[in-house]
Formats: structure tokens, C-alpha cells, sequence
């Protein structure tokens, strides 16, 4: 196993996507933690803040650095969380970017040490850009809303009845939830939609116009057919109220095109999940050799 492949709890590894690394060359003899420690903090206010791993022979892993216990330190790093810096126009990534730069190559020589590779603002931004994409389609999910019909409303018990019927189950941040087969995890969720609000009681006087039912398409092996059952659940729900189904931009459902959506969305976080092959440099084609033409 390669040392960026280590893990542990509240470990990384140095090809995790969502951080950009600043790594170090490390003096011999190797410092310890405790001698890294007083220099590896920095902007601790800000929400982008560098955060120091360390990979120790003995520990065998990248490891948060603290004063615990003390390690040789083979390998030093700052990672920054890059959904943090997504927060930030531009101009303002690339000033923290190059005002931290310049900060941890000030750190980084009190132990006697050199950022290695030096690091690039240039290739931070790209790194974020991939990062925002990629993180844009983590948190995506698909809608499918049982709208009241008209402007009417339900009342919570009703909405309350319906989902139970449905299938869905009563549970965290009183909202409802579907589970598929022995799986812990929920597949399916349920929450009021155009008007935020949560089920606290089933003989509570709120109403809500819309329930919307949805699954996070990072979070499911086969959305298509967490889809499938979806659109059943909804069904179900609509028919027990005399409701009708929309989409998450209030048109009538149309599940041939939800479908169609499903599968572009899926295609693009599967692609932006690839890891760029590196490509492998070119062969020099051989020279020919020359050759002495007869008289």
C-alpha cells in the first residue's frame, strides 16, 4: 500500500479531491510533532484555514497533527478544504491564496523546512474549479413533488397518514424517510417543499400546499431505480390525497424526462469523478541511418 493511501479516522489521503495540499521538504534529521507544532497553525479565523498532516513511519498513515503524543515526521503537509474557498470570488481565492502561500513558506523554515513543489496559485484555482463542479453534483438531488390541487392545502395529519401509507417512516429532523430493503441508511426523503417547515406531530394545526420526495443522486448505487421507486412512493401518496404531481419547477411530472435528467446528471458526476490519467510521454521515433548511395 502506498503512504497517500493510508487511512484512519480524521486521516486524508494527499489525492483527496475536495483539498488542495501544500506540501513541504523536510530537513534531516526529521522533526518531530511536537518541534512542527508551535509553526503549523495559521488563519485560524478564516474559514479556509490550512490544516496540518503529518505521515509517521510508526503510525503508518497521514494523521491530523497534534500534541498528543510526539511522532518522526517522514512527511508534512497543509491541506485546504477547497469548499471552503469555493465561498470566495476569483480575486479574493487567489489573495488569501498567495497571502497563505507566503505565510506557511515562513512557517515552514522555522523547522527548517521548504515548500516542495512550490506551490501554485494558478493551479489552486483550477483545482477549485473541478472541485466546485464536481461538489455542485455531490449534493444534487432529484425532486418530485405532490402539489394539493388548485391552492389548496393538506393538513399535517393528512400529509401525515399519507406518507405512513406510502411506506415511509417517521424519524429524524421530524421529516419522513424511505429505506430500501436492510439498507441503515434512508434512500428516500420527504419534507415540505415550497413552504419550509418539518412534521412535528401528527395532530399538529400546521398545513403545507406540497411535500417533495427526493433522493441525493451522490448518495444511491442505482439511481434509475431509486427513481423507479420514488415515483411509486409518490404515487401512492398522491392518490390517498386527491393531489396531483409536479416537478421541483411546479410543471406537471413528466417521468420520461425526469428520467432522461437522471441519467445526464448521473453521466456527469461519474465523469466528474474520474481521475485524469497522466499521459505517458512520447517515444522519439529512431532515426534512420543514413545510407551511402552506389555510383
Amino acid at each position: 500500500m502506498a503512504r497517500s493511501e493510508h487511512s484512519a479516522p480524521g486521516a486524508i489521503t494527499t489525492e483527496d479531491w475536495k483539498y488542495f495540499f501544500v506540501k513541504t521538504d523536510l530537513p534531516t534529521p526529521r522533526p518531530t510533532t511536537k518541534e512542527i507544532l508551535p509553526f503549523a497553525f495559521h488563519h485560524e479565523d478564516d474559514g479556509a484555514k490550512p490544516l496540518p498532516y503529518f505521515w509517521s513511519v510508526g503510525q503508518e498513515r497521514w494523521g491530523f497533527l497534534s500534541g498528543i503524543r510526539s511522532y518522526t515526521v517522514e512527511e508534512f503537509t497543509w491541506a485546504i478544504a477547497l469548499d471552503q474557498l469555493k465561498e470566495r470570488s476569483q480575486d479574493e481565492a487567489e489573495r488569501y491564496l498567495l497571502a497563505v502561500f507566503e505565510d506557511l513558506r515562513s512557517a515552514a523554515s522555522q523547522f527548517g523546512a521548504r515548500l516542495w513543489p512550490e506551490p501554485s496559485v494558478k493551479l489552486a484555482l483550477t483545482k477549485l474549479e473541478c472541485a466546485a463542479r464536481r461538489l455542485a453534483l455531490e449534493d444534487r438531488s432529484v425532486w418530485v413533488v405532490v402539489k394539493a390541487k388548485g391552492s389548496g392545502r393538506h393538513s399535517a395529519c393528512e400529509w401525515w397518514q399519507a406518507l405512513e401509507a406510502a411506506g415511509l417512516e417517521y424519524g429524524d429532523g421530524n421529516l419522513f424517510w424511505g429505506f430500501h430493503e436492510a439498507e441503515e441508511e434512508p434512500e428516500i426523503g420527504a419534507e415540505p417543499f415550497s413552504e419550509p417547515g418539518f412534521f412535528l406531530s401528527a395532530d399538529s394545526p400546521a398545513t403545507f400546499p406540497d411535500v417533495g420526495l427526493y433522493f441525493r443522486l451522490s448518495q444511491v448505487p442505482s439511481p434509475l431505480e431509486t427513481l423507479d421507486r420514488l415515483l411509486a412512493v409518490a404515487e401512492r401518496v398522491c392518490s390517498r390525497l386527491g393531489a396531483e404531481l409536479v416537478d421541483h419547477k411546479a410543471r406537471p411530472l413528466d417521468p420520461m424526462r425526469l428520467r432522461s435528467e437522471v441519467v445526464e446528471l448521473q453521466a456527469a458526476l461519474e465523469s466528474a469523478r474520474e481521475v485524469p490519467k497522466k499521459k505517458a510521454p512520447k517515444k522519439k521515433a529512431p532515426k534512420k541511418k543514413a545510407t551511402k548511395k552506389k555510383a
